[in-house]
Protein backbone atom coordinates (compact mmCIF):
# COMPACT_ATOMS: atom_id res chain seq x y z
CA UNK A 1 0.00 0.00 0.00
CA UNK A 2 2.73 2.36 0.61
CA UNK A 3 4.88 1.60 -2.51
CA UNK A 4 1.85 1.04 -4.68
CA UNK A 5 -0.04 4.25 -3.37
CA UNK A 6 1.30 6.91 -1.54
CA UNK A 7 4.80 6.79 -2.86
CA UNK A 8 3.18 6.94 -6.60
CA UNK A 9 1.49 9.87 -5.10
CA UNK A 10 3.90 11.70 -3.42
CA UNK A 11 6.31 11.07 -6.44
CA UNK A 12 3.47 11.98 -9.07
CA UNK A 13 2.51 15.29 -7.74
CA UNK A 14 6.34 16.62 -6.28
CA UNK A 15 5.53 16.30 -2.49
CA UNK A 16 8.81 15.96 -0.76
CA UNK A 17 9.51 12.86 1.23
CA UNK A 18 12.50 11.05 2.82
CA UNK A 19 13.69 8.42 0.51
CA UNK A 20 13.10 5.22 2.43
CA UNK A 21 9.80 5.07 3.57
CA UNK A 22 9.00 2.74 6.74
CA UNK A 23 5.65 3.06 8.72
CA UNK A 24 7.50 1.05 11.84
CA UNK A 25 10.08 4.09 12.59
CA UNK A 26 6.75 6.32 12.08
CA UNK A 27 4.47 4.90 14.10
CA UNK A 28 6.74 2.94 16.42
CA UNK A 29 10.05 4.11 18.29
CA UNK A 30 13.41 2.09 19.60
CA UNK A 31 12.46 2.58 22.94
CA UNK A 32 8.89 0.87 23.05
CA UNK A 33 10.09 -2.11 20.44
CA UNK A 34 12.93 -2.66 23.21
CA UNK A 35 10.34 -2.88 26.19
CA UNK A 36 8.29 -5.49 23.76
CA UNK A 37 11.47 -7.90 23.23
CA UNK A 38 12.08 -7.54 26.90
CA UNK A 39 8.73 -8.33 27.32
CA UNK A 40 9.16 -12.11 25.26
CA UNK A 41 7.81 -10.65 21.92
CA UNK A 42 10.79 -12.14 19.01
CA UNK A 43 12.79 -9.17 17.44
CA UNK A 44 12.11 -10.59 13.85
CA UNK A 45 10.65 -8.22 11.66
CA UNK A 46 7.21 -9.59 10.87
CA UNK A 47 6.40 -9.58 15.14
CA UNK A 48 7.75 -6.01 15.30
CA UNK A 49 5.12 -4.78 12.40
CA UNK A 50 2.66 -6.96 14.27
CA UNK A 51 2.90 -5.00 17.30
CA UNK A 52 3.64 -1.79 15.97
CA UNK A 53 -0.07 -2.68 14.27
CA UNK A 54 -1.78 -3.53 17.81
CA UNK A 55 -0.44 -0.43 19.58
CA UNK A 56 -1.74 1.76 17.22
CA UNK A 57 -5.14 0.08 16.23
CA UNK A 58 -8.71 1.83 17.90
CA UNK A 59 -10.02 -1.86 17.35
CA UNK A 60 -8.57 -5.58 17.67
CA UNK A 61 -7.01 -6.14 14.27
CA UNK A 62 -6.98 -9.53 12.83
CA UNK A 63 -3.60 -10.69 12.55
CA UNK A 64 -2.89 -14.13 11.74
CA UNK A 65 0.52 -15.40 12.62
CA UNK A 66 1.22 -18.72 10.45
Amino acid sequence: MIHGLFEKYFLDNKIPMTPEVNPVKILSDEARIAGWNKDGLPSDPVSIENGTILTNSERYPLIIDP
